[in-house]
């Protein structure tokens, strides 16, 4: 919620320090805030998870109370139903009917339950789907920059230039701001920052063996934006052999190969997934820099999923969960591509770290590839303006790893 709130220009003042629900200042919140409750005589503070007071409201209006629920099973959520009613009539007996309290919920809440919340004017919303309440909670007011100072403002912090940067800018702002942000989101097209792609292609360089001709590959190409990374360093410019973009969306492959073309970079509107299974792409290239689409796993069909996870067992051995998103398995299937010696770097969400579904992924880089870098970014820190996800950089070498092989974290 903290990096949420922070994202759409919202700034937490201490529950201690909070004025009044009526004196709240617009575009601030605060967490476990004791709102009084009950007759004047007989006052009570109610503890409440987050209070949000929206951007651009009124003086005087009473801000969104927010609680937070969570279940591992649907068995012991009924006599917390009517805790919830209670404590919202409390808040409208002092308040009146403009209170407005919404239920964070997370894990298992069955329709029994929902229905009895709605039916005390309750509503909610749920933690993987936080974009929901952004009709309540509106972004802060900006002035919207127009593309063009976009592409000076991104040129001029990237180090380095590249003739056809500025285009390639230009184009993917104008797709993105086209696409409706659900299908984006849908599809995982997060477009990376020109300054961001540079500095992994900086980075992953150094490891590159110096007299190697590159053969360069960018899965999930979009706009070239890892290619003009490497346009960006002679010194990796200078040994490429071949380079090959693939991307299956033709709002971005169509402009990609037009962008591109007269510096030899061949594009196919292709799937990777495909692409990766052809048995003459085994071993083609040695270099990969990309950040891959980051489809959740709920947007995957299942007999997609099942298909992935079958190839996964095949080639590598490897159990992957139904539970994780289409980046894994992107990294995975990457393998067959690489040749020995080759080195990939992945700009991935850093939450298969901790969670159980990025087991297969922790277990490839550990014991399958020599595992050079990870660098995790602040959680804080998002590195894109249109999704609410931490992120790491993930670099490694098609190698056996030895016994006591360390990495740069």
């Amino acid at each position: 919620m903290t990096r949420w709130l922070k994202r759409r220009g919202y700034r937490e003042v201490k529950s201690e320090m909070a004025a009044s629900l009526a004196k709240m200042e617009p575009g601030t919140y605060a967490f476990r805030l004791n709102v009084p409750v009950g007759k004047a005589a007989a006052t009570i503070n109610l503890p409440i998870d987050c209070v949000i007071q929206p951007h651009g409201v009124t003086p005087g209006r009473l801000p969104i109370l927010i609680e937070a629920k969570s279940a591992g099973d649907a068995t012991n959520t009924n006599k917390r139903r009517k805790e919830e009613a209670q404590k919202a009539a409390q808040l409208r007996a002092r308040y009146g009917k403009q209170v407005q309290l919404l239920l964070l919920l997370c894990g298992y809440f069955e329709p029994g339950y929902l229905g009895y919340e709605a039916a005390e004017g309750i509503d909610w919303f749920w933690e993987h789907r936080l974009d929901d309440l952004a009709a309540l909670v509106p972004m802060a007011p900006t002035k919207k920059k127009s593309p063009e100072t976009l592409v000076v403002e991104e040129t001029q912090a990237a180090y380095g230039e590249v003739a056809e940067e500025d285009e390639r800018f230009r184009v993917q702002v104008a797709i993105d701001e086209n696409k409706e942000p659900g299908s984006r989101n849908k599809l995982g097209q997060f477009s990376t920052p020109f300054a961001l792609a540079r500095m992994m292609v900086a980075h992953v360089g150094r490891y590159l063996p110096t007299r190697d001709q590159i053969r360069f590959l960018e899965p999930a190409a979009g706009t070239g934006v890892f290619f003009s990374a490497l346009l960006a360093h002679p010194d990796l410019r200078d040994r490429l052999d071949s380079v090959l973009g693939l991307e299956i969306d033709p709002a971005y492959a169509v402009p990609l190969q037009r962008l591109w073309k007269a510096r030899g970079f061949i594009t196919r509107q292709e799937d990777f997934i495909t692409f990766s299974s052809r048995p003459e792409n085994r071993a083609r290239v040695n270099f990969i820099c990309t950040n891959p689409p980051y489809v959740r796993h709920h947007h995957m069909p299942t007999q997609l999923k099942e298909q992935l996870q079958l190839r996964i067992r095949a080639e590598l051995g490897l159990e992957v969960s139904g539970l994780a998103g289409l980046y894994v398995y992107f990294v995975l299937l990457a393998h067959a591509t690489l040749e020995e010696g080759g080195v990939a770097s992945w700009l991935i969400p850093s939450e298969f770290l901790v969670v159980n579904y990025g087991s297969a992924l922790r277990d490839y880089l550990t014991t399958r590839v020599e595992l050079l870098s990870l660098h995790q970014f602040d959680p804080a820190d998002v590195q894109f303006d249109d999704a609410l996800v931490s992120s790491c950089v993930v670099t490694f070498r098609k190698k056996s790893p030895a016994p006591d092989a360390r990495f740069t974290f």
